[in-house]
Formats: structure tokens, sequence, C-alpha cells
């Protein structure tokens, strides 16, 4: 199961980056342009992903607190 979710997101992350290539390739600019706007987008993405993992972090760190708390009172 987790392993489908992990082959969804990686698809869902290279159809966006291939997107984004044909998108730049169509419009026209210049190749310094288009780098420099894909190293923008990347950083924005990657301070995303960044962001996404860290609050992931809180909550798996929150489930576990409960599951212990909860795990604790039945057994007293």
């Amino acid at each position: 199961m987790e392993n489908d979710k992990s082959k969804i997101l990686w698809g869902l992350a290279i159809g966006a980056a291939a997107g984004l290539v044909l998108g730049y390739l169509l419009s026209g600019k210049k190749v310094s342009e288009m780098g420099d706007d894909l190293y923008e987008i990347a950083d924005k993405f990657k301070d995303k992903v960044n962001d996404t993992v860290d609050k992931s972090k809180e909550v798996i760190n929150e489930i576990r607190e409960k599951v212990a708390n909860d795990g604790s009172k039945t057994t007293s």
C-alpha cells in the first residue's frame, strides 16, 4: 500500500517536472532565463517539500504520543 503511494507521488513529481520543462520549451524564452526560472521553481518546491515533511513528522509524533497515552491508560 505504501509502495503504491510512493509510486503515485513519484509519478506526479515526474509529470509535473516534465510539464514544466515542456512549458518552458514552448514559451520561447532564452535558455538562461529558463534556467533561472527553473532554479527558482526548484527552490520553492524544495521548501514546500521540506515543510510538508516537517509537518508530517509532527503529526506522526502526535499520533505516537496519543497511542502511547491510550496504551498506558488501558494497562493501568
